[in-house]
């Protein structure tokens, strides 16, 4: 059995002599995003199946898991899943719930994709996939073909990262989770992730490009990592890591200020766009329930005054100095409705919109 030291260094050649290249030459590289549209290489099989009503419940106790479905093997987690396809070929099921609707959060079809080697597959807070306990494959009755996959789990704090292997029928994983302490690789997983949304021509410069500076980081990273946990017990410990009661006093200020830190960024760039307590949760890689007692702790108010306070100041700046009309600068606070806007103005600055600019002019 490897010990953790063989296993920090192995870590460190697949990214330096598999992955890392790989993702710099951009040679039959697929990326993807587990997020609906899904936008599929050419090479892509997939295939559609029905799958029962599963629903991510944000209520589960869990600091790690939103919902979990034993039957099928399945889970969904509040944190993005990153797996590189080292060698041969996987079917991946995805099950990504609906996003709008009174449907949202709820799973009525998988996705299975066939994924070929130095295919790059990212998974969003909330998208079931398999909890690993089997191998990759959904194809009867011939049986699974060799292969190979790194998996790392960004956390707000850093993250996790691991292999498996299958061979022979037999699915392994290895024996210790690797963390790496890196806030900043949870903000280059948003990037990239912004990147495999765009409907810009140039996503096929911009997503490797974003992915090379992510797993540079972390190779960087892997010098001062340490062990996670050995064998399943890695289950319990990502729990203890995005717990806060598992965290010394002096570090528990430092978590809580990385999470209102990422959830008043996504509040801000939310402009034009509804915003409720869920969505911008997801984004914090936190349940509801914590992020609305952060900021009632930290921040002395609620999520739903924050995001009312900002889009109203906002409104402001852009009446006093800007000439856009006010019919816009109400959409772009998220009113589809300028009387709508026009009432909730005055109940925050006393006067109407149009009064506020004659003044401050």
């Amino acid at each position: 059995m490897k010990d953790t030291s063989d296993v920090i260094i192995e870590l460190r050649e697949i990214l330096s002599q598999q992955i890392i290249p790989q993702v710099a030459s951009k040679d039959s590289l697929n990326i993807i995003l587990a997020q609906r549209p899904l936008r599929l290489p050419a090479d892509i099989r997939t295939k559609h199946c029905p799958a029962p009503a599963l629903k991510v419940d944000g209520k589960l106790r869990s600091n790690w898991f939103l919902a979990q479905y034993e039957k099928e093997a399945m889970h969904a987690i509040r944190f993005p899943y990153f797996c590189y396809v080292l060698e041969g070929e996987i079917d991946m099921r995805l099950g990504i719930p609906v996003r709008q609707g009174k449907a949202r959060g709820v799973v009525h079809s998988y996705d299975i994709l066939t994924l070929p080697a130095h295919s790059v597959l990212l998974i969003p807070p909330g998208v079931f996939f398999p909890d690993g306990s089997q191998f990759h494959w959904e194809r009867a009755p011939q049986p699974p073909a060799d292969s190979r996959l790194f998996w790392m789990h960004v956390l707000p704090t850093g993250a996790l990262c691991h292999t498996c292997t299958t061979q022979k029928s037999f699915h392994t994983f290895s024996h210790f989770d690797t963390f790496v302490t890196d806030q900043q690789l949870a903000v280059l997983t948003e990037m990239l992730v912004e990147e495999l949304q765009s409907s810009d021509t140039d996503i096929a410069l911009g997503a490797p490009s974003a992915l090379s500076l992510l797993l540079l980081r972390l190779r960087r990273g892997l010098s001062n990592s340490a062990p996670a946990a050995k064998g399943r017990a890695w289950e319990s410990e990502k729990q203890k890591m995005v717990s806060k009661k598992s965290v010394s006093d002096a570090a528990a200020p430092a978590i809580n200020s990385t999470i209102l830190e990422r959830a008043c960024v996504y509040i801000q760039r939310q402009r034009g766009f509804p915003l409720d307590i869920n969505d911008i949760a997801n984004h914090a890689y936190v349940s509801p329930s914590y992020l609305a007692k952060l900021f009632r702790t930290e921040l002395k108010t609620t999520v739903k005054k924050y995001v009312l306070e900002k889009r109203m100041e906002r409104a402001a700046s852009m009446l006093t100095n800007t000439e856009v009309s006010i019919q816009e600068i109400a959409r772009y606070a998220g009113y589809m409705q300028p009387p709508q806007f026009n009432r909730v103005f005055k109940q925050f600055y006393h006067v109407t919109p149009t009064e506020f600019r004659r003044r401050n002019r």
